[in-house]
């Protein structure tokens, strides 16, 4: 049996890197090859490997396909249409007037037309006034949607791939103009109901926010108001996990219910049956009942946390396990690993897209793995405990190396004192005092008195742990890759008794193709157009230093294309020192998150001609400077006189190793382009103003003579940029063009006689998975 799982999920991880965009030829020639291995016995387990790679193609498929079988087509421009919507989760409500609440709904129409085949989109809609919105409520809207899509950048969190793990298949905003927008229906759950109730009490009495915060995540599933700072927080701390109803919380539901219905059950001699009564229900149906009331409990509370998916998913490998505890079925835990992850597999496919899928399995392998070694030796029970804890910290490093480049070193210290503290208090406490003021009992506000007293414990213990200057480390992706293939060699020596000699060419054989990969011919120098949505950001490198040139915009809520692009990429290159920004002009989509960069980096000068930015150097003051082995040339510097607000006043620069180059224009229009010295030649040409009609005159082209233009814009833009004509004209001179909105991340790798680029959807990360979807 476990041949057939293995090699079923063997199979489905395997779909996930095909070279290739699904589609059903492949799927119906995967089955095809599942049919013919069934009929030879020695090999038919393969058949369950081809099976499931057909399976996820088979779903990849449909999910490409849903906006086009529900009449939706784009051709590169977002779509306004009327929809009968179901609201299914709520991301974030408003607070205030002027914020935009941001859900998941259910579209059931689509302009007058039932739907087959309903699918879930993400929204967001600026309410009027005091106006709120409820789950369950049905929508009769006007909107304005886009195909689900995410920015493509080296190290950065990848929004495409969160999306379709969540078979999200659009994204947009409601568009309520002339009152088009009427409510159908409104479904007031029980779920509404706790929530509305609770939250009201926990306001009140004025709870903190952020102990608010936490106690709905905890008792309802609802983390709308958990802070990025208080999310920065249990980052750096690996303690996130605790705040998410997940296993843990539900194995420690399924735990107390299952302590107190065995207390019941030893205290039947205090009930009046008979004694052949009493054998039976303790001998015959104890099992049963004990474990379906475990299962019940679990389901009530993977309810109040919304069935969102890690819930659901380790609600299904709970309800596995009870199965077989209650059939009597003995299994090993290795096998109920893999029954549960196949199951949950066949059941929700997306979930391999899923970071909390496989950390969840890792976790649970590691605590199994943790319990066999308690086997060999004689522990007492808190050196159990922090055995258990090491093993789980250790086992999960791979993954949370590969998946974030960086590791929480204050990660096993914060969980090995958190995990106890939350699980014995506040978790209990806060679903009590959630039942407290469900019932109106006497007591709850005491109850609530005292979950807020153990989360605030818990809040500023990872506080403390946070503020060290090292509790995030960030790793170069290829010190990840070795550090994790060292952690997996040493698990697997522990599990198979490897001997030393045997693990250390293993470990040579690992070594030997990274050091091969090592050797490769470095590039001189490096630039990087990251996608940064409508805007512009360029990191070029050069011995794991950096320069600038633009930063991308800042949002009202406070983020950034640095905190979303700029900062992660950093850190997956492996840079923590940048010499200079330059800033072209002080549009937000060019200079919005300098602050957020600045204060990364203080020791980084700023090159421009806002005053506002206190830069080191104007533009004019920066003509010429050598940096290594690159030169930069100022070929224009904008006008002192417009304090940068202009798009003309850009800082124009031509970065040259004296073999290669690249232009970097900022947002000029052809007046300037006039303006610039005749001697512009230039490989790479960074499009002036994202390829606007008013920019890249003729003359101008003929001057830079690029090979490579680059146009960095926002998918869909509503300025349709860059511009057919625009498009064209860089055609006409046998310009190959480049687009962050199609290609994402685009690099270029500058040797001393050739140059090289790669995309980040084609070359850098060419999976199907992250690969935009446009009916």
């Amino acid at each position: 049996m476990d041949r057939w799982l293995i090699s079923f999920l063997a199979g489905a991880v395997t779909a996930l890197f095909v070279p290739i965009t699904p589609n059903y030829y492949y799927v119906i020639n995967l089955v095809f090859v599942t049919i013919v291995l069934v009929l030879f016995r020695k090999i038919r387990y393969l058949s369950a490997y081809f099976l499931a790679m057909a399976y996820i193609l088979a779903n990849a498929t449909a999910y490409n396909s849903t906006l086009s079988n529900a009449g939706l087509t784009f051709n590169q421009q977002v779509k306004q249409a009327s929809a009968e919507i179901e609201i299914t989760s709520l991301i974030a409500q408003k607070r205030q007037t002027n914020q935009a609440t941001k859900f998941i709904a259910r579209v059931k129409s689509i302009d007058g037309k039932t739907l087959a085949a309903p699918f879930n989109i993400k929204l967001t809609w600026l309410l009027d006034g005091d106006k709120t919105l409820s789950l369950g409520q049905q929508w009769q809207v006007v909107l304005r949607l886009k195909p689900a899509h995410g920015l493509g950048n080296s190290g950065s969190f990848n929004y495409a791939v969160w999306l379709r793990g969540k078979d999200i298949v659009a994204t947009g905003y409601v568009n309520c103009a002339a009152n088009y927008c009427k409510l159908l229906s409104s479904k007031h759950s029980l779920r509404q109901s706790l929530y509305d109730k609770f939250a009201h009490r926990l306001q009140t009495l004025d709870v903190d926010t952020n102990i608010q915060a936490i106690l709905l995540a905890l008792s309802l599933g609802d983390k709308q108001l958990v802070t990025s700072e208080l999310w920065g927080s249990l980052s750096a701390t690996n303690t996130s996990h605790l705040v998410a109803i997940s296993g843990l919380h539900l194995g420690l539901i399924a735990s107390l219910v299952m302590f107190f219905a065995r207390f019941v059950l030893s205290r039947l001699t205090l009930i009046p049956l008979s004694l052949a009564s009493k054998v039976h229900l303790q001998q015959q149906n104890s099992a049963i009942l004990l474990w379906g009331l475990t299962c019940f409990a679990a389901l009530g509370y993977a309810y109040l946390a919304g069935f969102a998916l890690p819930t659901v998913r380790a609600f299904l490998m709970l309800s596995i396990f009870v199965l077989f505890k209650a059939i009597g079925l003995y299994v090993t835990p290795w096998r109920l690993i893999l029954v549960a992850m196949v199951f949950i597999i066949i059941v929700m496919p997306s979930s391999l897209l899923s970071a909390s899928f496989w950390l969840s399995f890792n976790a649970i392998a590691a605590v199994f793995f943790a319990l066999a070694l308690l086997k060999r030796e004689k522990i007492n029970a808190l050196m159990s405990i922090v055995l258990i804890q090491t093993v789980v910290t250790v086992a999960m490093l791979p993954a949370l190396l590969i998946l974030t480049n960086q590791v929480a070193t204050q990660s096993m210290l914060a969980n090995l004192v958190a995990i106890p503290w939350m699980s014995i208090t506040a978790i209990p406490l806060a679903l009590l005092s959630l039942v407290a003021v469900w019932l109106d009992l006497p007591f709850a506000n005491a109850l609530i008195w005292l979950a807020s007293q153990s989360i605030n414990v818990f809040l500023m213990f990872i506080d403390f742990l946070s503020q060290a200057d090292f509790s995030l480390l960030p790793l170069p992706q290829f010190v990840a890759v070795f550090i994790t293939a060292i952690i997996v060699l040493m698990m697997g020596a522990i599990t198979t008794n490897l001997s030393l000699r045997h693990s250390l060419v293993l470990l040579l054989a690992l070594l030997v193709p990274s050091s091969l990969l090592l050797m490769r011919q470095t590039p001189v120098w490096q630039l990087h157009v990251l996608d940064v949505g409508h805007g512009l950001a360029i990191v070029i490198e050069q011995n794991e230093q950096a320069v600038v040139y633009d930063v991308g915009a800042r949002f009202a809520s406070g983020s950034s294309m640095v905190t979303h692009a700029l900062l992660p990429f950093l850190h997956h290159r492996g840079i923590n020192h940048i010499e200079r920004i330059y800033i072209s002009h002080s549009d937000n989509d060019h200079a919005g998150g300098l602050s957020q960069l600045r204060r990364h980096f203080p020791l980084a000068r700023i090159v421009s001609n806002d005053d506002s930015f206190k830069p080191a150097l104007r533009c004019d003051e920066a003509k010429q400077w050598r940096w290594q082995q690159i030169n930069f040339s100022m070929l224009y510097t904008g006008s002192a006189s417009n304090q940068g607000q202009r798009n003309d006043d850009s800082c124009v620069v031509r970065v040259s190793d004296g073999q290669n180059a690249a232009l970097l224009a900022g947002d000029i229009s052809s007046r300037t382009e006039y303006a610039l010295p005749p001697n512009v030649r230039s490989q790479v040409l960074i499009a002036p103003h994202h390829g606007s009609k008013s920019s890249s005159s003729s003359l101008f082209i003929a001057r830079v003579q690029p090979q490579h233009v680059v146009f960095s814009n926002g998918f869909f833009n509503r300025w349709n940029m860059p511009s057919e004509e625009i498009k064209a004209r860089y055609l006409a001179y046998d310009v190959t063009l480049l687009s962050t909105a199609i290609d994402g991340q685009i690099s270029f790798y500058f040797y001393p006689d050739d140059y090289k680029v790669a995309r980040y959807h084609t070359e850098i990360s060419p999976f199907w998975f992250k690969s935009l979807v446009t009916p």
